[in-house]
């Protein structure tokens, strides 16, 4: 028989979804129209191809729970939605681990999106594991909307694109930072001197590599 070409897009418009599972679907490029409200877990995983996910016009794009691995290895993802919402996460092990497109604005977007209250739970290892689009100076408000956030354990391991001197109060909005900065089991960084906290090359610490 002939050969039969699907579309590399998925149009959800007639859907408004609690539960979708996109797992170790390689085709998949562009997901239009989409408005979910449901699990993270492992929800996009492997998606090596997609690229894009737009919600319709009046869609949301909230994911609940757990966030184990929703984006891992999706190496092509450069495009969210901007009204994600992770207030309801609990929390995120590997969450946007080997997203390598994904830049530091839309890093501090996905901080942003947990709203206060999301990821209240666990040390969300390596969430951003090698997403070295992550490139410069980590702002220093860039957990400044999660003040939930319990831990975060090698959080940015293999992001090489982090440079510069980590600001001081990085990590003062988080509700783990006041228990756990001082030891390490939190966010950790090579300190070169008294007060002196780096990043780029020189870091040596658990959250970066």
């Amino acid at each position: 028989g002939a050969n039969v070409e699907f579309p590399n897009y998925l149009d959800l418009e007639r859907f408004n979804l609690s539960n979708i599972k996109f797992t170790n679907n390689p085709r998949i490029k562009h997901i239009k129209n989409l408005s979910y409200n449901g699990s993270g877990y492992q929800t996009f995983l492997n998606c090596t191809s997609l690229h894009t996910i737009e919600c319709k016009p009046d869609g949301e794009f909230k994911l609940t729970g757990s966030l184990h691995e929703t984006f891992w290895n999706c190496n092509n993802l450069r495009n969210i939605p901007t009204n994600i919402d992770l207030s309801a996460a609990s929390s995120g092990n590997r969450t946007f681990a080997g997203c390598y497109q994904l830049t530091m604005a839309q890093a501090k977007m996905i901080m942003d999106a947990t709203k206060n209250t999301g990821l209240y739970s666990g040390n969300m290892w390596r969430f951003f594991e090698g997403c070295t689009g992550i490139k410069g100076q980590l702002p220093e408000d860039f957990f400044a909307n999660a003040k939930a956030l319990a831990g975060g354990n090698y959080f940015f391991i293999g992001c090489s694109g982090i440079t510069g001197t980590l600001p001081p109060r990085l990590l003062q909005p988080c509700a783990g930072s006041k228990e756990q900065r001082n030891r390490k089991n939190f966010f950790h960084y090579n300190q070169t001197g008294p007060g002196e906290r780096t990043a780029g090359k020189q870091r040596s610490a658990t959250a970066f590599h």
